[in-house]
Formats: C-alpha cells, sequence, structure tokens
C-alpha cells in the first residue's frame, strides 16, 4: 500500500473537544438500540466529545428531523 492510502493514515490529533456530533436515537427497537447509543456515547466521552442526542419514535423520522 502506498503512504497516501487513506486507510494507512494514522490520526495525528488527540483533542476532539471541538468536533460536534449528533447522535440519533430511536425509540423503536430499543433492545438493540439502547446498547448501540450507550458504547457511542462511551467512546465519545473517552475523545472529549460532548454530543447532541435527538430522540425519535423511528427510522423514518429521521430524514424530517
Amino acid at each position: 500500500m502506498s503512504k497516501n492510502n487513506p486507510i494507512n493514515f494514522k490520526l495525528r490529533k488527540t483533542d476532539y473537544s471541538d468536533y460536534k456530533v449528533l447522535v440519533i436515537k430511536t425509540k423503536w427497537n430499543s433492545e438493540i438500540i439502547a446498547p448501540m447509543v450507550d458504547d457511542c456515547l462511551k467512546e465519545l466521552k473517552n475523545q472529549k466529545i460532548v454530543p447532541e442526542i435527538i430522540l425519535v419514535p423511528g427510522a423514518y423520522e429521521i430524514p424530517f428531523i
């Protein structure tokens, strides 16, 4: 692989606190969605990112946010 291959690059930034992240959580299928969102929020916290969280009834509503 070449040095310019984006798959091979290493992130040099260590502070992501200035990033803006939106997490969309659905009520539908909560037994599947809740653990995924929890893992996502844990990783964002590890990266010092404070996300905005929006709760929607189901996946159908996501495009209308």
